[in-house]
């Protein structure tokens, strides 16, 4: 496995689909949207235009303007990731970071760029979109794991960061005070 940055920002759940006649993973809503191998994707905003009409330098990495649609959207709820997962057979549910700009919701966020942390292979979830995720932890060349940390690691990192509003998703981290979850960090 390649070696990642220690977490920093933000953490929610994202859904890919395998894509096999161009070999990669897309968006299961945009499928023109091709993720890179090296998993740390930016997102651009084509039609951000300068007042001459020439493209605009707001297309940086650490931009995403507030007022339309331009970023990469994540959640922090698995019912809506499921959502998306079954638009497609191969898809599989991804813990990503996000960086850049981020415009932060109590649902999620969407960002200027995504790093993928891990991939989730739960056995509650159809054995296709199992395989997707073996197959996106070696494309990816990032570890697998199952739902429940992946929800306690993002529950962990995200109330950390917003403790007056952040609301656990994990079965196992929503009734616990926020002391108690903070206290958690201490420890990890």
């Amino acid at each position: 496995m390649k070696q990642l940055p220690p977490v920093q920002h933000e953490l929610a759940l994202k859904a890919l689909a395998w894509e096999s006649k161009r070999g990669t993973f897309v968006s299961p809503s945009h499928n023109e949207f091709a993720w890179s191998r090296d998993g740390l994707v930016t997102a651009k905003c084509p039609w951000h235009k300068s007042a001459d009409g020439m493209e605009d330098d707001t297309n940086s990495d650490e931009y995403i303007p507030s007022n339309d649609h331009c970023g990469m959207y994540v959640s922090f709820r698995w019912g809506v990731i499921e959502g998306y997962m079954y638009r497609s057979v191969s898809s599989a549910v991804f813990l990503v970071e996000g960086y850049g700009k981020l415009i932060v919701s109590t649902d999620g966020f969407r960002a200027a760029q995504l790093l993928l942390r891990a991939v989730c292979i739960d056995k509650s979830i159809p054995q296709i979109q199992r395989l997707a995720g073996m197959q996106a932890s070696r494309y990816f060349d990032i570890p697998t794991i199952e739902k429940e940390p992946m929800l306690i690691a993002m529950d962990i990192q995200n109330t950390k960061l917003h403790r007056d509003w952040y609301e656990p998703e994990s079965r196992y981290m929503k009734h616990l005070p926020v002391e108690q979850v903070t206290g958690l960090l201490e420890k990890v």
